[in-house]
C-alpha cells in the first residue's frame, strides 16, 4: 500500500512543466484557457501571470 502513492504521478514524468507567468498579457490569457482551466491574466511584476 504504500507504494501507490509513489507511483501515482509516475505517468507525468515526461510532461513539461507549464510555465506561470508569461512576457505578455496575451501570452497569459491563452495560457489560462489551454493549460490553468480559468479566464483572465493579472500582472505580476513586469510579467504576467494566468487567472
Amino acid at each position: 500500500m504504500i507504494a501507490l502513492p509513489l507511483l501515482g504521478g509516475a505517468a507525468l514524468a515526461n510532461t513539461p512543466a507549464v510555465p506561470a507567468v508569461y512576457a505578455t498579457r496575451a501570452e497569459a490569457e491563452d495560457a489560462a484557457r489551454k493549460h490553468f482551466n480559468c479566464t483572465g491574466a493579472h500582472p505580476m511584476g513586469k510579467q504576467w501571470m494566468p487567472c
